[in-house]
């Protein structure tokens, strides 16, 4: 078996190798931007070997730059270039992964080995975090370490990945014959995911993640295999009966920040306030929701501009007494409505039109994993700001590519061959 892998990975191209490692990258954030130099480099020399060229459709890959190119178009109506050239970093991947990933020609092997690499990757990293976890366990038999922020710290987006790891391995599963072996580590590994899903209590994402393995259930309804999407549901909400694993799903209830603050202070001067009372993050949210949506009409086709956003923000916190909001700078947390507030109604009519091309080539694919991502950014976008944070728009970017931006040169491939 052991000679049998070395075989594969001689087989390897030096693009696939670098693909592996970004796979990895992405889970360990600040080695992002080494993934993306190894890529180019390994892109450049296959080039210059005569090993690869440019394979992409250019209509597919101008789709998938979308998010970067209607930033650039929204820095005409723009008046802090500071804050947008901040953001516009953030956004490069939308524009650096399109074009080195369509000088590789991908296959579904391929695709199978880099998803499996990817969960591995991640399973290692949540494996660790628990190891962390029990150190400062065994120190004051505190659990709450093995839970939120003190499990991971950037929760939300690890839990954006995780989600997106759940689904991709339960569609592995139902579509793949394994022998029991495989089968046994697959099921025991989906659980293990689950439980961290749990454990990193992201209401959203929790029931993003729910939601979607009863939506992968219906979609595999012919697999005998499906009611393990059940079993994962079932295990999930067993745990949430058990008190801790409620967490912040009580506290979002019952509970709410308190901070201290005169209102009067608030008006004075451009000064950010200490904050106020009933600071939830769900009023936060809300808060910032209505104020995108009363922005949005004075400004409604073209939007405030890509640099603008969070001072039209500020000022909408200040005049409508969100004292909460003004003092956090509370952003949208809502792609959607992020999109909206930079870009107007034409630029989020664009944006649709993105993610309408990578539902329609998962309709009519239907390869592994093109439906988990689409679910996973689709429904996450509703609670996060996914192509605008540094954790999650490398994520998007990279997968959003190597799943759908293949397609349509190997559908070319197999024309030609009738």
């Amino acid at each position: 078996m052991i000679q049998s892998v070395f075989i594969r990975a001689r087989q390897l191209s030096w693009t696939e190798w670098a693909l592996l490692f970004n796979a990895i990258t992405i889970i360990y954030i600040d080695l992002v931007p080494v993934g993306i130099i190894v890529l180019f480099l390994a892109v450049v020399y296959q080039v210059v070997q005569k090993k690869s060229s440019f394979k992409g459709n250019v209509f597919n890959v101008f789709i998938l730059c979308i998010p970067f190119i209607i930033f650039c178009v929204g820095l005409i109506n723009t008046e802090n270039f500071t804050k947008a050239f901040e953001d516009l970093g953030r956004l490069l991947p939308f524009i650096i992964f399109p074009l080195l990933l369509s000088f590789h020609a991908n296959n579904k092997r391929f695709q199978n080995i880099l998803l499996l690499v990817f969960c591995t990757g991640l399973l290692l990293f949540l494996f660790f975090s628990l190891a962390k976890s029990s150190l400062y366990y065994f120190q004051d038999g505190d659990l709450s370490h093995f839970f939120y922020s003190s499990l991971v710290t950037n929760t939300n987006s690890y839990s954006i990945f995780n989600m997106f790891a759940i689904a991709a391995l339960t569609e592995f599963f139902l579509r793949n014959d394994l022998n029991k072996k495989q089968t046994f580590l697959l099921q025991i590994t989906l659980l293990f995911l689950v439980l961290i899903q749990l454990q990193l209590q992201s209401r959203i994402m929790i029931l993003i993640t729910l939601f979607s393995l009863f939506i992968l259930f219906f979609l595999n309804w012919k697999n005998k295999k499906k009611w393990f999407a059940i079993v994962l549901l079932v295990f999930s909400g067993i745990l949430l009966q058990i008190p801790i694993f409620k967490g912040r799903f009580q506290s979002g209830l019952q509970q709410s920040r308190t901070i201290t603050i005169n209102p009067k202070e608030a008006s004075k001067g451009d000064k950010a306030p200490e904050g106020i009372n009933n600071c939830s993050s769900t009023s936060l949210r809300y808060n910032a929701i209505i104020s995108c949506y009363e922005i949005v009409q004075k400004q409604p086709i073209f939007g405030v501009g890509s640099g603008d956003w969070l001072d039209e923000l500020t000022k909408n916190y200040k005049v409508n007494n969100r004292y909460c909001n003004l003092k956090e700078k509370t952003a949208p947390h809502n792609q959607y409505a992020r999109i909206l507030l930079k870009h107007g109604i034409l630029g989020f009519i664009i944006f649709l039109l993105y993610l309408l091309f990578l539902f329609r080539v998962a309709y009519n694919e239907r390869e592994i994993a093109q439906v988990s991502f689409v679910l996973c950014l689709v429904f996450s976008s509703i609670g996060y700001d996914l192509m605008d944070g540094g954790a999650t728009a490398p994520f998007i970017a990279f997968f959003a590519c190597f799943l759908f931006l293949k397609l349509n040169t190997v559908k070319t491939k197999l024309v030609l061959k009738d």
